[in-house]
Formats: C-alpha cells, sequence, structure tokens
C-alpha cells in the first residue's frame, strides 16, 4: 500500500507555497507530500492538527 506525507504550514503567504513544496518533495524522495497552509483548513481540522500533529522545524 502507498503512503504519503501530509504537511500543514502555519503563517506562508499563499504565493510563497510554491518553494517549500518542492523542498518537501525533494527531501522526501519517493514518497508524495501534500502541502497546505494551516490557515486555509476548516477550523476543526486546524485545532486537531495544532493539539496532535508534530511539529517539523
Amino acid at each position: 500500500m502507498a503512503s504519503d506525507s501530509d504537511l500543514a504550514v502555519d503563517g506562508l503567504p499563499k504565493l510563497d507555497l510554491l518553494e517549500p513544496m518542492a523542498e518537501a518533495e525533494f527531501t522526501a524522495g519517493n514518497i508524495p507530500v501534500d502541502l497546505v497552509r494551516l490557515e486555509s483548513l476548516p477550523p476543526h481540522w486546524q485545532q486537531r492538527i495544532r493539539e496532535r500533529g508534530q511539529r517539523l522545524l
């Protein structure tokens, strides 16, 4: 079964997603990466990610 990585980015302007997406895909190798702005998600998903997500620096 194939897997992917889902990443939420907090505080990044909409137009600045392309470079981080390219870096994430390069770093992950053959693992597909979904990158979304945390602010663009519904409030219940924002809360769930803030409570359960793992912060990457």
